[in-house]
């Protein structure tokens, strides 16, 4: 961010002192001093001007209502151009997310079908215990994994998760690393990744899960999820043009966020005129109202098995949720009898 000023300033000083060794060695070892000094300061100055700027730029989020532009730098791994950037600072702007009363229909599902091994074993009992099914001893090795903080082992067990509760139904995928295409402010290359997506045979996206990362201590997943949301809506419109059906002007776009083994829920509704706007990077007119439940976070996460019951519970009722919404975005698509999506 520095101005081209400090670079020239730095590049003429140090061709200066180039030139006056050559022509007076002595005279060049009086200048060295000096031309420290000059460097010294210039850099200063250039950091005052990197300071300043961002500075600014948090100034400029504190006035849209943003609180995490952070989350825009860590986010555009995915789309590092300037534009993109924009484009991430005016979505960070667009939403609010509030937590209602009642989220969840049956907020108490009975977890019957669950191996009960799985609600009640510690996952450290899982090495060399012969009375585990292989299903349990499966799905608690995907969990004990997770303590060594690694993502793709919280992706993976998210994933497991999903499978274990049945969001792969017939005709539906459960898919980790999925980059769902995203137009945002002009660019059309961009992506939006999904650490976990659930996919319809028919290839629309159902479903969007993403993770707080460990490596990079990044705390930007409803960010990311958000995102992720828009991008979904573009993408499952898209495919609803290419089979000559009416896009919609209104999605709802579940979503589950993952800090550690601790999930949060969301419910995303995406309008034309949103995405649109992130498009075009232009800021929308109307404040996007996202719901979100978090379940009560613990240290151990799902390695508490009371936890764990609590959490299989919660993710089991989103399913019944989701699945409206899931029936909204495939409105008019043929799909196969025996599809239980």
């Amino acid at each position: 961010m520095w101005s081209s000023i400090h670079w020239e300033g730095i590049g003429v000083v140090g061709w200066s002192l180039y030139v006056s060794m050559l022509t007076s060695p002595r005279a060049a070892k009086r200048f060295v001093p000096l031309t420290l000094m000059v460097l010294a300061a210039l850099a200063v100055s250039g950091l005052l001007v990197f300071v300043l700027g961002l500075r600014l730029l948090f100034c400029v989020a504190t006035w849209y209502g943003v609180p995490l532009l952070i989350a825009t730098f860590s986010f555009v791994r995915a789309v590092p151009n300037a534009s993109s950037l924009i484009g991430h600072l005016l979505l960070l702007a667009a939403w609010s997310v509030s937590t209602p009363d009642k989220f969840f229909p049956t907020p108490d599902p009975s977890l019957d079908l669950v191996d009960p091994a799985i609600l009640t074993a510690p996952s450290s009992h899982v090495i060399n215990n012969p009375a585990l099914s292989d299903v349990a001893a499966e799905y608690l090795s995907y969990l004990r994994l997770t303590r060594r903080m690694q993502d793709s082992f919280v992706i993976d067990f998210a994933a497991e998760t999903l499978k274990l509760l049945g969001y792969n139904e017939r005709c539906t995928t459960v898919s980790t690393h999925y980059n769902i295409p995203f137009t945002i402010a002009g660019d059309g290359k961009s992506v939006a990744p999904a650490d976990v997506c659930l996919i319809h045979n028919s290839n629309f996206v159902l479903l969007v899960l993403v993770e707080d990362s460990f490596l990079t201590l990044r705390n930007d997943s409803e960010a990311q999820v958000i995102a992720a949301a828009i991008a979904a809506f573009q993408f499952n419109n898209r495919n609803r043009r290419g089979r000559t059906l009416q896009p919609l002007d209104t999605m709802t776009i579940p979503c589950i966020t993952m800090t550690g083994t601790c999930p949060s829920f969301y419910l995303v509704p995406v309008t034309t005129e949103l995405s649109k706007a992130v498009t075009s990077g232009l800021h929308p007119a109307t404040q996007t109202q996202v719901l979100r439940c978090a379940t009560l976070a613990k240290d151990l996460g799902m390695a508490d098995t009371e936890y764990r019951k609590l959490a299989l519970k919660h993710i089991l009722a989103f399913k019944t949720l989701a699945r409206s919404h899931w029936e909204c975005i495939l409105e008019g698509v043929r799909r196969n009898p025996s599809c239980t999506v």
